[in-house]
């Protein structure tokens, strides 16, 4: 579905994606045909235009917050630590549950990840809270009770660019070493996080699919 919201790249003009081609072969037309027509077969990006569109739609009037403490509207202004307002990382987290099925943030902080700190004591001794865009495909794995997270693992990148798991619950953090094929190499030890629940939410689109698998696929 990104390949078609993209409507870009060798994937695209090579008529493939992992759940297959996608522009299929005719009955009757040969090997040498069928590879020249994917090649030559324009790539506009209907997807995309509709589920924009759509996107601004739904943020066209700004909501309506109230920013009771400098934390919250530390966050308003500077969801991400790189600028980007609330709003702005919102629309971009529903867009991508709507190309995907589902879009997950994660609350964070600046301050180390093994101290045990409250999102207060962060805030105050100097630390910053930011939350991050977590795709779909880097949540190996996730539990939830009454649409509510409950637990996960998900994959993050250390400060030397290397992948690592971390399972969350509603308090601890435990941090798996793994190597390039995803094999577990060791454990470490469970530390708490200090929010009040698992800093994991899980965003969908407001329908039960994906909202850009009908459109792409014509059902």
């Amino acid at each position: 579905l990104a390949i078609s919201y993209e409507a870009n790249g060798r994937a695209y003009t090579a008529g493939v994606c992992p759940a297959g081609n996608i522009i299929n072969k005719k009955e009757c037309e040969s090997a040498s045909d069928y590879r020249s027509r994917k090649l030559i077969t324009p790539t506009r990006s209907y997807v995309s235009s509709i589920l924009n569109k759509y996107s601004a739609s739904v943020f066209r009037n700004e909501p309506t917050r109230t920013l009771d403490n400098p934390t919250l509207e530390f966050l308003y202004y500077n969801a991400d630590g790189y600028g980007t307002t609330l709003n702005d990382l919102m629309k971009a987290a529903l867009l991508d549950a709507q190309k995907y099925g589902e879009s997950f943030l994660l609350a964070s902080s600046t301050a180390a990840d093994t101290e045990t700190l409250t999102l207060a004591q962060k805030t105050s001794s100097g630390a910053y809270p930011y939350i991050r865009r977590i795709s779909y495909d880097a949540v190996a794995n996730y539990e939830e009770i009454d649409e509510n997270l409950i637990e996960a693992i998900v994959l993050l990148m250390d400060e030397n660019g290397k992948t690592f798991a971390r399972y969350m619950n509603d308090t601890i953090f435990v941090d798996v070493k793994i190597d390039d094929k995803y094999r577990v190499l060791g454990v470490g030890e469970a530390y708490s996080h200090g929010y009040d629940g698992i800093p994991l939410v899980k965003i969908e689109p407001l329908v039960d699919a994906c909202q850009a698998a009908p459109i792409v696929t014509g059902k």
